[in-house]
């Protein structure tokens, strides 16, 4: 199965490369991500029938108008889709639209069409799911939902060489069995991070002065590094961070949703503050890392 891998740290990433290839499964290191968003229009479903006839008019112009296609859908994805077909040049290419509006069932036939009449400018599509897909926590009540949608989206890519890609994957434990059962060569699963939280549960557990640095790194950083969508976990809620004793850190901020997403957003700037006492760790603790993650993809491939 094909695997993204996104660490901060070069190390973690071949912990969880090595890992995935010796259970079968390919790991995705480097690609290269095409962010569409300005590209975008997602006022085509408003626009009125004058509105409509200038639109169809500069497609024409510009040679993207075909007429068998839905226009509303063509004015909302043809440039964007001309754009990552200019800017496209790695082996593995991640096409996003994931900043506008939710994707339709419509409108993912329409890339698809488009993207093979291009011969596939990418690889894997990074949709706007009508459901939250948040870092480092599970979707509790929406799975249901969520299923639902990568089965209506999952049927259109089948026959086709593209990929959806799922974002924030990690621990995402409700779906992951159908995911992969159903899905699995159709999707492209996205496991950031997996090393890294990893790594933080063992800092937990044997340098709780270090761990407690990540977390004052950590909450400095929320801020700036948080992702621009849905996100449970709030500034408020990071404000003041429990005092608790070093034997409940791990608790409290690895097996709690608010401090998993701390932790995980703020990856790569922590990593980059703790500096050679974190490198210095991951090298002292290579071997028990190396079991750890192991058994965490273990976890998340288990049926």
């Amino acid at each position: 199965m094909l695997v993204r891998v996104a660490e901060p740290h070069d190390s973690l990433a071949t912990a969880v490369a090595t890992a995935l290839r010796a259970r079968n499964h390919r790991p995705i290191l480097k690609m290269q991500e095409i962010n569409s968003k300005d590209y975008l229009h997602d006022e085509a479903g408003l626009l009125n029938e004058d509105e409509l006839a200038d639109a169809r008019a500069a497609l024409i112009e510009d040679g993207l108008f075909r007429p068998e296609a839905d226009l509303r859908a063509t004015i909302k994805y043809a440039w964007a889709i001309a754009h990552a077909e200019l800017d496209a040049y790695e082996e593995h290419i991640l096409w996003s639209v994931a900043d506008g509006g939710v994707t339709t069932e419509g409108e993912l036939k329409f890339i698809v069409a488009e993207m093979q009449r291009r011969t596939e400018p990418a690889d894997y599509l990074s949709l706007s799911w009508p459901v939250s897909i948040e870092p480092a926590v599970d979707f509790g009540e929406h799975a249901d939902s969520f299923l639902r949608a990568l089965g209506t989206f999952g049927e259109i890519i089948r026959d086709s060489a593209l990929k959806l890609f799922i974002p924030h994957a990690t621990g995402k434990f409700s779906v992951l069995p159908a995911v992969i059962a159903q899905w699995g060569s159709s999707v492209l699963l996205d496991l950031g991070h997996l090393g890294w939280m990893e790594a933080m549960r063992l800092l937990a557990r044997t340098d709780a002065a270090l761990f407690r640095r990540a977390l004052v790194s950590a909450q400095e950083h929320f801020a700036f590094d948080k992702p621009k969508g849905a996100l449970s976990t709030t500034e408020d809620d990071i404000h003041a961070l429990p005092d608790v004793e070093d034997s409940d850190l791990e608790r409290i901020f690895l097996d709690d949703a608010r401090g998993r997403q701390l932790l995980h957003v703020t990856a790569r700037s922590v990593a980059a503050d703790l500096g050679e006492p974190l490198m210095a760790f991951l090298q002292r603790e290579a071997a028990q890392l190396d079991t750890m993650i192991a058994a965490e993809i273990d976890r998340h491939f288990a049926g």
